[in-house]
C-alpha cells in the first residue's frame, strides 16, 4: 500500500498508486515494480506519494533513496500471492501427514488415530511450509495497476 501526503490525486498514475485492497494472505509490505520514460525497472517497498508535488519517494530493493517524478511512470506493478498456490501447498501438506499417519499405524488396533494425529500434526506444519515458501518466485505474480496508455 502507498502512503499519501495529499488525500485526492487527481491523475491516474496517482491514483492507480494508492490502491489499497485487503490483503489477508500477505501481511508483509507492498511490492512494488515502476517502469519508467526511460525504460527502467525499479522494485520498491511502501513508497510515500507527494501527490501535490508529483513525487514517489522510496527506497529500491538494493536500498536506494530516490525521488520519482510521477509523471516519469509509464508502469506500475504490485507482487500478489497466488492463492491457488498458496491453497495447493497447504492440502498438500495436509495429505502427506494424513498419509504419514497412517501408514505409521497400519498394523495398531485404531489406524484412525494415527490418521486423525497425521492431520493435527500436518496442521501445524502447513503454515510453516508456506512461510518458508513464500518467497519463492512460483508463490506470487507481477499484476499490473497501471499502464500508460501509447501516445
Amino acid at each position: 500500500m502507498v502512503r499519501f501526503l495529499d488525500p485526492l490525486p487527481a491523475d491516474p498514475a496517482l491514483l492507480a498508486l494508492g490502491r489499497s485492497p485487503l490483503d489477508l494472505v500477505t501481511p508483509k509490505p507492498a511490492q512494488l515494480r515502476l517502469r519508467t520514460t526511460g525504460e527502467e525497472q525499479i522494485h520498491c517497498r511502501d513508497p510515500i506519494l507527494d501527490a501535490e508535488n508529483g513525487l514517489l519517494f522510496l527506497v529500491t530493493n538494493t536500498g536506494e533513496r530516490r525521488e520519482l517524478l510521477t509523471r516519469d511512470i509509464t508502469g506500475v506493478w504490485w507482487r500478489r500471492p497466488r492463492v491457488s498456490v498458496y491453497s495447493a501447498v497447504g492440502a498438500g501438506v495436509l495429505a502427506l501427514g494424513a498419509s504419514l499417519g497412517r501408514y505409521l499405524t497400519r498394523g495398531s488396533d485404531f489406524p484412525g488415530d494415527g490418521l486423525f494425529l497425521g492431520i493435527l500434526a500436518a496442521a501445524f506444519a502447513a503454515p510453516i511450509a508456506l512461510w518458508l515458501m513464500q518467497d519463492l518466485p512460483f508463490m506470487w505474480r507481477w499484476e499490473s495497476i497501471y499502464e500508460k496508455p501509447a501516445a
